[in-house]
């Protein structure tokens, strides 16, 4: 059997050029080559990933969509792949950056969640100036 990549072959038998494209993304695939030949069954298969910077596996993201679609899931050093809701203490942490600045008492992590599953969230957030207030 050919070990070259060839995009017609099954997934089944293209582990290594999986393997290859996890190391260019900086994630590693969590099965060995004995666990993909068991477990694949087409490109909708979902092998464990583990991102090599923050550690935070990954267990949702498709064959397809990690190699075509360049989708790898939720982790904590990727936050544009975490939904906005769950974004409110990034939006903490850059309103502590700012002078003279913070949330307004009536905004907290529920206005966040509210505002975030809008069909297009405005990412306005209420501030209240502390030197002028």
């Amino acid at each position: 059997m050919c070990l070259c990549p060839n995009p017609r072959e099954p997934w089944l038998y293209r582990y290594y050029e999986f393997n290859e494209e996890c190391d260019k993304r900086n994630v590693e695939l969590m099965w060995d080559l004995d666990q993909w030949n068991k477990k694949v069954k087409d490109q909708s298969t979902r092998p464990p990933l583990r991102c090599s910077v923050c550690s935070t596996v990954v267990t949702s993201v498709s064959i397809n969509n990690f190699y075509n679609h360049a989708e790898f899931g939720a982790c904590v050093c990727r936050p544009s792949e975490i939904p906005l809701a769950d974004r409110f203490a990034d939006c903490q942490a850059i309103v502590e950056k700012m002078f003279d600045v913070e949330l307004a008492a009536d905004f907290g992590e529920e206005e966040w969640i509210e505002m975030a599953g809008l069909p297009h969230p405005k990412q306005y957030v209420r501030l209240r100036c502390t030197e002028h207030d």
